[in-house]
């Protein structure tokens, strides 16, 4: 019996491509090079400028065309990220010196700024980009007006190291996860505290539902949990087989993108927990999308990022000198931006 569960395991391997089988590389279109890491890259909305941000102290503007420098934005201090308003006369700016800064993108001056008292692990706009909403590992989640963040602000206290924080649906809620496994929802207008949840202390990060009766965990045990926030109370677990280092909801919520140290991404039945793909790597998964039809999946591993299908057949592989940060399609899902600590910033056709 042993034997014939070995043949038949064997097969199936046999019968899945890898990605040496079927990897087609990429040529990259344009490289835009900082001296340092680069930690976040992004086209604008009408897609004829790239902001990108690095650990070299600086962001910058990047003609999205040529790949030509626009204009460079000194920071004195690592960026740790960079985002348009959505009209793109404006960039959002944190650093890890503390600093959350609003630039005007056309003359490459501050508008405004806001200082933490330790590192800004990120930093977004509201839907109508009036607001800033920033977090720290100082503890706080803070919300200020575009024109007056220095002045206005209005801060969320956590007693431990802010991770990451967003806005609800029709941002009445503030919703943050922290250093201490604490997942936590707050009433802007009044800055009550409407939900704390505390987890076991192997978990690394969360994710909130639409309308916040669900939260995915992930933890360094490499379980991924579907919590239930109003019961308080697990629904279901998924699990790879190393740490899990993050996971998100497709659009309708339905099913689960998750990857990590088991050199894997892996796609799973919300409601019942049930593996559906896996999509495996030659080293640690840092990171994965869904496109907009979710009929394709970039993921990214050390120095490479790959396009599949949902058959788990690689399309493309877009090569870096090292571990690629992040990557993300244009509008048309006709190009691909990817960024790594090799210093580069590069874009790549989606198709061939």
């Amino acid at each position: 019996m042993k034997t014939l569960i070995l043949a038949t395991l064997a097969l199936i391997l046999l019968a899945i491509p890898t990605l040496a089988q079927t990897e087609s590389t990429r040529e990259a279109l344009i490289i835009m090079e900082h001296g340092a890491v680069v930690t976040s890259a992004q086209w604008n909305a009408d897609e004829t400028q790239i902001a990108t941000a690095s650990e070299d102290g600086s962001a910058a503007l990047w003609d999205a065309a040529s790949g030509e420098l626009i204009r460079r934005l000194d920071h004195g201090s690592p960026v740790r990220g960079a985002q348009w308003q959505r009209d793109g006369t404006q960039l959002l700016t944190w650093t890890e010196d503390g600093r959350v800064l609003i630039w005007d993108a056309s003359s490459g001056t501050i508008i405004t700024e806001t200082r933490h008292e330790g590192n800004v692990y990120g930093a977004a706009w509201n839907g109508d980009d009036t607001l800033i909403l920033s977090w720290s590992g100082d503890g706080l989640a803070r919300i200020c007006p575009v024109e007056a963040c220095d002045a206005e602000a209005q801060d969320f206290d956590h007693g431990s190291a802010v991770l990451s924080a967003a806005w609800n649906t029709d941002e009445s809620h503030l919703l943050t996860w922290t250093l201490d496994n604490r997942a936590r929802s707050w009433d802007i207008a009044s800055g009550d505290l409407l939900l704390d949840l505390r987890f076991p202390d192997m978990s690394l990060g969360a994710r909130w539902s639409a309308d916040e009766d669900r939260l995915l965990i992930w933890s360094a045990d490499g379980s991924v949990r579907l919590w239930d926030t109003e019961a308080n109370t697990e629904l279901r677990e998924m699990e790879h087989l190393s740490f899990i280092d993050g996971a998100i909801w497709n659009a309708d919520e339905s099913r689960v993108l998750s990857w990590g140290g088991d050199d894997a991404a892996r796609i799973w039945q919300a409601e019942t927990g049930q593996q559906m793909l896996v999509l495996s790597h030659e080293d640690w998964v840092n990171g994965a999308i869904w496109n907009i039809s979710e009929t394709q999946i970039l993921s990214w591993s050390f120095n490479s990022a790959t396009l599949w299908n949902l058959r788990g057949q690689p399309l493309a592989v877009f090569g870096h000198d090292s571990l690629v940060n992040g990557g993300v399609w244009n509008a048309d899902e006709s190009k691909i931006l990817t960024w790594s600590w090799d210093g580069t910033v590069r874009v790549w056709p989606a198709a061939e």
